[in-house]
């Protein structure tokens, strides 16, 4: 059951990676406040922001306090994550994405328009 791995995949990261659940957690309070939490209506969804915020803390080096990782976090997907350019794969890493006349035709016009997070559980909903 899909809902049941993707509960299983959280509960795993909160267990791997240090300080996921508060930035999680202040990440939803953050695009509730600016309704922004509604996937249905352009905003991002919880399991979403679990996937990008596991993709950060995978990569960027430890720091001390959850505060500080969270502003390098907010300061990584709004100054340097290019969504033209990239994608969120499962929540494990960040692939730079081809040229769209590469790509096969019903996924060319979301290239630069849409932020692209891959789910694992779910490869045909991408």
């Amino acid at each position: 059951n899909y809902a049941i791995c993707s509960a299983e995949l959280i509960k795993c990261r909160c267990k791997l990676l240090p300080f996921f659940r508060p930035i999680t957690l202040v990440l939803k309070k953050l695009l509730r406040s600016a309704e922004l939490n509604n996937p249905y209506h352009g905003g991002l969804g919880s399991y979403t922001l679990s996937l990008m915020a596991s993709v950060f803390l995978r990569m960027c080096p430890p720091l001390e306090t959850a505060g500080e990782t969270l502003i390098e976090c907010l300061r990584y997907y709004g100054n340097e994550f290019n969504q033209s350019k990239m994608a969120v794969v499962h929540g494990e890493y960040i692939m730079i994405l081809p040229e769209p006349n590469t790509l096969p035709f019903h996924t060319r016009n979301t290239i630069g328009r849409n932020l692209i997070v891959w789910d694992p559980f779910q490869p045909m909903m991408n």
